[in-house]
């Protein structure tokens, strides 16, 4: 039967490891007492974490360079065993290494005895880890902070970076590069212009880094570029990338500050905390009604992150400036301000020479009541039409419709009493395929309910985890689950009636401890929804559904005879409802109810000011009905973003006056 291939790996770091190796093999006088030669080809624990091909490629720039024949037996012994003993009187000297294809390495040396006589000895070390070459396109690095050894890469370029173009930077790679003949540190410290780099490529790195001239653009926005690692004792690779930094990091940002005259500015950025707090329309009539470009400038930098400082400290007198901004009182969020230049010679202003910037989010920090609202964060995971929904009901398209449970389906009995399968020997593989298939998916969701574990007894917790295939990479042994084990016993019988009986057995044991693991982990996401229902149960909110939930779940656990897609099913609509339900069986929402949405599920800033309760609060469902607009950006025809327009009628309880304060909130456009 075909040996199972999904694993758990136990690893142990072999980062501290090097050193014990290196002292345990530089002692070599101690050892040269011995009176044979002794080459052990043996790997240690550091041994199996290469491959053969990154020692080939030290060993021969190790003798390239003329290292010393000790310094290359030290080397080799760092990945065995045994060191090698040389006996007194006799040497033995390294003369080269060859790595097949297979992932072996065959290293020759010649060996000459006291009393004259020489030979070349030629030894396999085998168990390498296998080579992985990867692509170089496919599978690189996207956003966020890129790891490389000990170095950390901000895959969103700095402002320096901004400035240029992905081509502008690749010509000046190129030319750095071959300016320094490649050199590592010296490329990293020059790129450091353009990138943020955090941590140490000095000599005292534990890693040597590369970083290779196949760096290339695709197009001006995206720039791929190739840094690898090794591992300055060892040689060894680091494991994200291969040793020509495949398959690369893809930097991005480039081209996003836009130059006219000496005003450098952002060309899509967001607002200031001062800009939060105002309409876009307001701040482009301050602007528009300023009497001079400093004025105009320092308007832009009071309701933007920019600092203006290449326009202050430059010489503007031999250049006109214009600005102006879009007055739009449909948009209360975005503003395009719109700059030209020209020589003071020039006459006209040229269109052609115009510059449309954007500045996002005004009006995103806002008082409603006693209430502040600060959405400037919005963190782009959620619709617009979802916080509709709660506002009007039909969230998410309702509440989960109760699940109708089916009783369990013998798979295994299924592929011995069928005909897809010719004979025992297939049959048998089959099951231990589907058995792999069942126990690997409960492992998943098992691991995934770590923190809840803790309601379990350690008795039920291992007759889970006892069923999970397992690898013990500290002791390169392989551990096989209980399903597994008997599978693999099953496959060896040969009589007829022993096969039968053990098929049966097989059969019973895979229904009663795969439905036990999954009644286990329905078990604890049961804890959450009873957690819940105790908190709704103490506010008096109504919660049918969520009962029905735990009843059913409960009857599931007690008699374990259905589906697993069932258990698996009910667990998914438990946290569906917990998600998407967070007052009960009531599908729409009140003002205070939706500030606890907006805070809590979609984890937007709002605040109340005061301890008094001064106004009343109703969202208007009638004059103004919540809306979702999708936003087009106007200067770039992006799908940008969408907001939710929401008006809420706010009532001052003193005066009895009613005021609608109107505003949206962004999220992710309707269509990306």
């Amino acid at each position: 039967m075909k040996k199972i291939t999904k694993i758990t790996l136990v690893f142990t770091s072999v980062s501290t490891l090097p050193l014990p190796f290196v002292s345990a093999a530089c002692n070599l006088d101690d050892l040269n007492n011995e009176k044979k030669l002794i080459i052990d080809t043996n790997l240690n624990v550091l041994g199996k974490t290469m491959n053969a091909l990154e020692i080939k490629e030290r060993l021969d720039l190790m003798y390239e360079s003329g290292k010393s024949n000790d310094e290359i037996i030290k080397y080799i012994n760092l990945f065995t065993v045994k060191p090698i003993n040389v006996p007194i009187g006799s040497t033995l000297t390294y003369l080269n290494s060859e790595s097949t294809g297979k992932g072996d390495l065959n290293l020759s040396f010649k060996f000459k005895q006291d009393d004259g006589q020489s030979e070349t000895i030629t030894k396999k070390y085998s168990n390498f880890e296998l080579y992985s070459e990867k692509g170089g396109e496919s599978g690189k690095i996207n956003g966020g902070i890129a790891k490389v050894g000990d170095l950390k890469l901000n895959t969103d370029v700095n402002r320096n970076g901004r400035k240029i173009g992905a081509m502008e930077f690749k010509n000046k790679f190129d030319k750095q590069f071959d300016s320094v003949n490649g050199d590592a540190t010296k490329m990293l410290d020059w790129m450091k212009q353009y990138i943020d780099i955090e941590g140490d490529y000095s000599q005292n790195s534990k890693w040597v880094y590369k970083v290779h001239k196949s760096t290339h653009h695709h197009g001006d926005g995206n720039l791929h570029a190739y840094i690898s690692a090794r591992d300055r004792i060892t040689g060894r690779v680091y494991r994200a990338f291969d040793g020509e930094g495949n398959p690369g990091i893809t930097f991005l940002g480039w081209n996003k500050v836009k130059k006219i005259g000496n005003i450098f500015i952002e060309k899509i950025a967001n607002v200031s905390p001062e800009g939060a707090k105002v309409k876009a329309n307001q701040a482009a009539k301050e602007i528009n009604s300023a009497s001079s470009i400093d004025e105009k400038i320092n308007i832009i930098k009071k309701y933007s992150m920019e600092s203006f400082e290449e326009y202050f400290k430059g010489d503007n007198s031999q250049v006109d400036y214009q600005i102006n901004a879009e007055e739009n009182n449909d948009d209360i969020n975005q503003l395009h301000l719109i700059f030209n230049v020209k020589g003071k010679i020039q006459k006209d202003f040229n269109i052609e020479n115009q510059t449309t910037v954007t500045l996002n989010r005004f009006f995103t920090n806002l008082k409603v009541g006693d209430y502040t609202f600060n959405t400037v964060e919005s963190n782009f995971k959620h619709y617009a039409n979802e916080l509709l929904a709660w506002i009007g009901g039909n969230q998410n398209g309702g509440h989960p419709q109760e699940l109708k449970l089916n009783d369990y389906s013998d798979q295994v009995m299924d592929i011995f009493n069928g005909e897809d399968y010719s004979d025992f020997n297939e049959k048998s593989e089959a099951a231990g395929e589907l058995i792999e298939e069942l126990v690997f998916e409960l492992q998943n969701v098992w691991g995934e309910l770590d923190k809840y574990k803790n309601i379990l007894t350690e008795e039920e917790k291992s007759s889970v985890v006892k069923i999970f295939n397992n690898y013990d990479f500290v002791k390169n042994a392989r551990i096989e689950g209980t399903l597994l084990k008997k599978a693999n016993e099953i496959s060896k019988l040969t009589e007829a009636d022993k096969q039968k009986q053990g098929i049966q057995e097989l059969a019973e044991l895979t229904k009663k401890q795969l439905l036990n693991g999954w009644a286990l982990c329905l078990k604890m996401t049961l804890s959450k929804a009873e957690k819940r229902a105790a908190e709704y149960t103490k506010d008096n909110i109504k919660h049918t559904i969520l009962q029905r939930m735990i009843s059913k779940s409960k009857e599931m656990i007690e008699n374990q005879k259905y589906s697993h897609i069932d258990y698996q099913n009910m667990m998914v609509n438990i946290d569906h409802e917990l998600d998407n339900f967070k007052f009960g069986d009531f599908e729409s929402l009140n003002f205070e109810q939706l500030v606890e949405v907006m805070k809590d599920n979609l984890g937007y800033s709002i605040t109340k000011d005061s301890t008094n309760d001064n106004f009343t609060y109703e969202i208007d469902r009638n004059e103004n009905v919540p809306k979702v607009i999708d936003h087009t950006n106007s200067a770039t025809e992006a799908k940008d973003f969408s907001v939710l327009v929401i008006t809420i009628k706010v009532t001052d309880k003193k005066t009895g006056i009613v005021e609608p304060k109107t505003f949206n909130i962004i999220f992710k456009h309707s269509e990306n």
